[in-house]
């Protein structure tokens, strides 16, 4: 391990990358009709991460049809 506790190469859990904020601020561009894709690679984060978030908060777009 690393001097701050961390062993070398393993990354941070999502929640402790990304503040409140940045949570809140993700979920509204979702909304806004931004790709999970373009959250993922916007946050420095997985795919399945911005899912797991999205469903977390119940964030879902309306159906367009």
């Amino acid at each position: 391990m690393s001097p701050g506790g961390r062993t070398p190469g393993m990354r941070q859990r999502v929640r402790d990358r990304l503040t409140d904020a940045d949570i809140e601020l993700l979920i509204a561009e979702f909304l806004a009709g931004t790709s999970k894709r373009v959250l993922a690679d916007r946050y420095e984060i997985g795919l399945s991460s911005v899912k797991n978030i999205l469903r977390k908060h119940g964030a879902r777009r309306a159906n367009r049809h």
